[in-house]
């Protein structure tokens, strides 16, 4: 989705308000202090690298889960910081 759909100006800083990780992929986030936050692939990103790491982490998370029954999941999401952009209207 990145490379081709990329996310819009006008969408950074406000749908997406930080940038971070999520796992091996660079994300744009939004939303950080809900349930769930809303997450894209940074720009020039492929939108299947997203995929693969979360193939990757969640195969993790279930051997751990197998191995330990008392594992509470999470996912590996780093914030890096807030995006700060001047937008001109």
């Amino acid at each position: 989705m990145a490379i081709f759909g990329q996310i819009q100006r006008n969408e950074l800083g406000t749908k997406y308000t930080h940038y971070g990780w999520f796992g091996i992929c660079p994300v744009y986030l939004g939303d950080i202090s809900g349930e769930a936050p809303v997450m894209a692939e940074r720009n020039w990103v492929p939108g299947w690298w997203l995929s693969v790491s979360e193939w990757i982490f969640g195969k993790c998370i279930l051997l751990r889960s197998i191995v330990d029954a008392d594992y509470e999941p999470m996912w590996p999401i780093a914030i890096g910081g807030e995006i700060r952009c001047s937008v001109q209207p």
